[in-house]
């Protein structure tokens, strides 16, 4: 199942991981619509 993470830091900066699971899921429900997971991820 998908996770979101925004504990995560890369190089000092927060991120979050987001993996093709919950991609598909943000893109089916329409919470964040996008042709990629950066896109996606860049909505949520």
């Amino acid at each position: 199942m998908g996770f979101l993470n925004s504990d995560t830091d890369v190089f000092g900066w927060p991120t979050i991981a987001l993996d093709t699971h919950f991609f598909r899921v943000s893109n089916r429900n329409q919470s964040a619509i996008g042709k990629n997971i950066d896109s996606v991820e860049q909505k949520l």
